[in-house]
């Protein structure tokens, strides 16, 4: 009897250790999610603070001969949006 109970409760101390990395990884995800989307809006503040008013037109991110070092995909979508967002901005 204590040997079942002893092989359950290591059993259960097993469990939970797997469900707490897995708990501290999604934390750590979410953690670098928020993390981005301020780093975004930073990016749109220093742009208008260094250039001013957005001066680069929105690229077509389906066509793939737009796409540049800057301007990836995704990233460069988010980086138009966050500075264009601080258009008319007095620096």
């Amino acid at each position: 009897m204590k040997q079942k109970f002893h092989d359950a409760i290591t059993k259960y101390k097993r469990m939970r250790a797997r469900f707490d990395q897995r708990q501290k990884l999604k934390n750590e995800y979410e953690l670098l999610i928020k993390f981005d989307e301020h780093t975004y809006e930073l990016f749109g503040l220093y742009q208008q603070t260094i250039v001013g008013d957005i001066n680069v037109p929105k690229m077509n991110y389906r066509d793939p001969n737009e796409m540049s070092y800057m301007w990836s995909w995704i990233k460069g979508n988010r980086k138009w949006h966050a500075w264009n967002k601080c258009k008319g901005q007095i620096t």
